[in-house]
């Protein structure tokens, strides 16, 4: 039996990215921030609907650095107005704190990224082990 099929990389801002594989799909990155508690059913429900499989990518760094880099996120210009992102800080602060979301409660594996230090990020380390990951 060979691996499953193609893998579709979801890249999330603040946890990492979570590939999903379903059969005949291109790979294509999408961003968003899942939450174990609220997505993971959602997921464990789409997964279990398609028969896809999950691999996932979880980047962390110190709490401190991550609410600051969500601060100047939510605070830059680039940023769409619609998020409100810049309104609800406090609302965030604890789960920021923390330095990382917890992985999605999903079968397959999780590979850990300290983005602490964006510079002392080994990519093509990390393109290698995400490259073992794929069909």
């Amino acid at each position: 039996m060979g691996r499953p099929a193609a893998r579709r990389p979801v890249r999330t801002d603040q946890s990492g990215l979570l590939g999903v594989r379903a059969q005949d799909r291109p790979q294509a990155p999408g961003t968003s921030v899942f939450r174990r508690t609220l997505s993971s059913p959602d997921f464990q429900q789409l997964l279990g609907a398609t028969g896809a499989g999950v691999d996932q990518i979880q980047c962390s760094t110190d709490g401190v650095t991550l609410l600051n880099r969500s601060i100047a996120r939510a605070s830059s210009a680039e940023r769409h107005p619609g998020h409100c992102d810049d309104q609800n800080v406090d609302e965030f602060r604890g789960e920021l704190l923390a330095g990382r979301y917890e992985p999605l409660d999903l079968l397959g594996p999780v590979l850990t990224v300290d983005t602490t230090r964006f510079d002392d990020v080994d990519i093509d380390a990390l393109a290698t082990q995400v490259s073992a990951l794929l069909p």
